[in-house]
């Protein structure tokens, strides 16, 4: 199933189940793959603030469609979230690509106070 899709299901189970924090990050996820981050936002405000220490990946999202220092606020707390699962993953592929997205989530950062700060 393609993510537009994929979409058409979670918009449904949304409507069925709105503070189902684990279809709202799912459809926050999908709408950001799309592109529809205006879309994605208030999903991702929504699951920040009701469930702020689980999923690194709504606060590089969120990291992304700010400016200055709420970017760089989600960001570290998305890199927070992220290294205590890279802490937790075994060694091998998986853990590979947590350190990968670590990676790439500091040189975001970097990149902020390269430009906005």
């Amino acid at each position: 199933m393609d993510g537009k899709g994929a979409l058409l299901h979670l918009e449904e189970a949304l409507k069925q189940q709105p503070d189902n924090l684990e279809v709202v990050d799912k459809t926050a996820n999908v709408y950001m793959e799309l592109g529809e981050d205006e879309k994605a936002f208030p999903l991702l405000v929504k699951s920040a603030k009701e469930d702020p220490d689980h999923n690194y990946e709504k606060w590089m999202y969120l990291g992304q469609l700010q400016n200055g220092n709420d970017a760089v606020t989600c960001y570290r707390k998305g890199i927070q979230l992220l290294e205590a699962e890279v802490n937790a993953t075994p060694d091998g592929e998986d853990k590979q690509m947590l350190l990968n997205r670590l990676c790439g989530a500091y040189c975001s950062v970097g990149e902020l106070y390269m430009t906005d700060l």
